[in-house]
């Protein structure tokens, strides 16, 4: 039975820790090893972990340098032929790991992704793990959430093609995980939902005032880019599309500050730079009709139009 290494961060997560880490040891799937990395919580989560003794739990710590550092600390300890991420605010199915354990090794596939459910307090509601662009799944993967859980994957795709998470930067899951998809030569997809998406007000997703870490995404871009192969550029600029010109763009739109205002206007002309042609890009039929109005909004700097936009719909 080859081995799974759950790479788990934690910072402050008493609140949720305890689910999170029930829903690992009672997996039915034996062969696990559990790697804790205690990423300088100051408040119960260590005494949490301490409380569980189990001979699979493999504690790390280290002060506190972000989700990043913990997730890259954890795959240089791992042991497994699998590696599954979980964020110590969610939690997973017991029968998670070994369906997508029996999935892989059943294909011989190098990554499979599950659906997932995106918990809001009593609410779940069913989300796709992957999208269909085409028939191919590697392509499918790339252009999905570049989210690293409700994945299974092959520990040697991250150690033979020395991958690793970008480190200081907020949305480091987009520097990495669509690159990825380069390095696979199949992919699975288990349209069931294992994996427990948890949202709260403690989330990272939920931001109320301006952070300059929000100008992380050109470092995020930059090295996505020069980490994805030359046969997927069409591909590339999807995600440049969805990722940046559209989605960094709305998070930079919330915000009323000089900053905010000038980065939209940095995305807008580096689009004009290096994607001049966008609209022609074939996996464009994808977004929604909405999206698509705005993503032109953002490309021609049409920030006022949108700002009207936003008052007619809070109407």
């Amino acid at each position: 039975m080859k081995k799974v290494s759950i790479i788990v961060p934690i910072y402050n997560s008493e609140k949720y820790l305890k689910k999170c880490l029930d829903s690992l040891i009672n997996q039915r799937y034996a062969e696990l090893e559990i790697i804790l990395i205690n990423d300088g919580s100051i408040d119960n989560s260590i005494n949490i972990i301490n409380s569980y003794a189990d001979e699979r739990i493999v504690l790390i710590e280290q002060k506190n340098q972000g989700q990043a550092v913990a997730r890259n600390n954890g795959i240089k300890r791992a042991t497994g032929d699998y590696l599954l991420f979980v964020d110590s605010d969610d939690w997973v199915d017991e029968e998670m790991i070994l369906n997508m354990v029996q999935t892989l090794e059943r294909n011989n596939y190098d990554i499979v992704v599950s659906d997932f459910y995106r918990v809001e307090q009593d609410k779940q509601y069913h989300k796709n793990g992957m999208e269909c662009f085409s028939d191919d799944n590697c392509i499918n993967f790339m252009l999905s959430n570049p989210g690293p859980c409700f994945k299974l994957f092959k520990t040697k795709l991250f150690i033979e093609n020395e991958l690793l998470f970008l480190e200081g930067h907020i949305y480091e899951d987009l520097a990495l995980i669509p690159a990825i998809a380069n390095h696979a030569q199949k992919i699975g997809y288990i349209k069931q939902p294992y994996y427990y998406y948890n949202i709260h007000d403690d989330s990272t997703t939920n931001q109320a005032e301006y952070n300059q870490k929000l100008e992380d995404i050109y470092d995020v871009m930059y090295t996505l880019e020069k980490r994805f192969d030359i046969k997927y550029k069409e591909e590339l600029e999807y995600i440049f599309i969805r990722h940046f010109l559209l989605g960094a763009s709305l998070r930079f739109s919330k915000f009323s500050s000089k900053e905010a205002k000038e980065n939209l206007k940095k995305i807008s002309n580096i689009m004009h730079l290096k994607y001049p042609k966008w609209k022609d890009n074939k996996y464009i039929k994808f977004l929604t009709k909405k999206e698509l109005f705005l993503t032109k909004l953002f490309y021609n700097k049409c920030f006022i139009i949108y700002k009207l936009y936003r008052m007619v719909l809070k109407k």
